[in-house]
Order: C-alpha cells, then structure tokens, then sequence
C-alpha cells in the first residue's frame, strides 16, 4: 500500500483521537467548574494532560497530510514539538497524583517522580534544542536518538502512575479499589500500545493501524472516567 495512502489513513485516525480527547478535555472542564475549589487542582491536571495530548495528535494529524514520507521511516509521532508535549504532558498529573493519594509517604512527599521527570526533560531540551534552533528540517524530521532518554522518562511516567493506582488498588477497597484499577489497567493498556506503535516497523504498522487506534480510544474513555469517578470519591 502506497505511504500517501496510508498516511493519510493515519491522519484521519489521529484527526479522530484528537477530537475524542478534546472532548474528554470538555467534559472534565464542566466537572471542573461543578467541583469545590480544593478539588478543582486534580481535575485542572487531567484536563491539561488530555488537552496536551490532543495536541500532539492535531499536530500530528496536521503534518502526515502535509508530507507523509517520514511516516515510513520514524514511527507515527516524530514532529519535535509533539514529542515535547509528550514528555511534559503528565507533568502536572503525576504531581497532583503524588500530592492527593500519597502525600504521607517518603517518596511522594518530595514529589520525587515529578522531579525527576522534570530533570530528564530539561536534558532531553538542552539536547534538542541546538538542532532545532539551527536545522530547518529537524522540527518536523525529528528522530529521538537518545533512546535512554526516552525509556526512561516513559518508565518514570508508568511507574509513577499505574504503580501508584496499582497500590492503591490492593491496599483499598470497594469502589476505590474498582476504580484504582480502572485507572490502572486503562493507563497502562494505552501506554502497551503506544509502545506497540512506536516500535513496530511500518509493515507491521499499516496492519495494526486500525486495532491500535480503536484500543487508544478505548484505553482514554476508561482511563479519564476512572479519575473522575475516584476522584469524586474524596469530595
């Protein structure tokens, strides 16, 4: 199958998960402004991380029906300033995850997740930006080439998250424990995908198109109604 073709079946897809995320954005905004004021930092988090991720996707979406030939060659995010948001996306997140369920313990009192993905971020821009401020090509072209960098920031980020509702899974009960791992296997069913689709070649790829996107959508709808509704629970 031609890579025009298939790009552009990409782009439509992310066109797509973009809108849904959006949408998940709006309606955590209409919680937001229901909710009391101390509750509103969480959902404020949560709001920013699917809106920063659909971001990504429009941008994405945006380039492959612009020029769809790196598609072939660097996976299905590769624009630099998508991969940016990527990173810094969960920032806010993880933080307000730390602070609301796990404020009494060492790790978490420090924010220490956040602080070190704040870290490998900073070093991953003092990297990047050299290229991107010099190279016209290297915006929409970018290739991560520094895959320690990468797999660390992504273990950080799965740790700090599915672990911290994985735990709170087996250490609670009734409707926390069912909504912990909601949020658990959600967030970590997105995260296998998008690892299957980052890594996957493009013959592969083409194939598993499809089932990776109706699996994103799926894992996002679980993973944000899980928040809201443990998150409710506190207030």
């Amino acid at each position: 199958m031609p890579i025009k073709s298939v790009a552009f079946d990409l782009a439509i897809y992310l066109l797509i998960f973009g809108i849904i995320l959006i949408i998940i954005g709006t309606f955590i905004v209409v919680q937001y402004l229901k909710v009391e004021k101390v509750a509103r930092p969480f959902l404020l988090a949560l709001f920013l991380y699917f809106f920063l991720m659909a971001l990504v996707n429009l941008i994405q979406m945006y380039i492959y029906f612009v020029d769809p030939s790196p598609f072939a060659s660097q996976g299905i995010y590769h624009n630099y300033f998508a991969v940016i948001l990527i990173f810094f996306a969960p920032l806010a997140l993880i933080y307000q995850i730390e602070k609301t369920y796990f404020k009494n313990k060492l790790l978490a009192k420090y924010h220490l997740a956040t602080l070190m993905i704040i870290i490998i971020n900073i070093v991953f821009l003092v990297q990047t930006i050299p290229s991107a401020v010099t190279d016209p090509t290297f915006i929409d072209n970018f290739v991560m080439n520094d895959y320690t960098i990468n797999i660390v920031n992504w273990g950080i980020m799965v740790v700090a998250i599915c672990g911290a509702f994985l735990y709170l899974g087996l250490k609670s009960s009734g409707r926390y424990r069912l909504w912990s791992f909601v949020i658990f296997f959600g967030w970590g069913g997105n995260q296998i995908i998008n690892g299957v689709g980052q890594l996957s070649p493009y013959s592969t790829l083409v194939q598993l198109m499809t089932p990776i996107f109706i699996i994103k959508i799926a894992a996002a709808i679980v993973t944000a109604f899980g928040f809201i509704k443990l998150y409710s629970l506190r207030y």
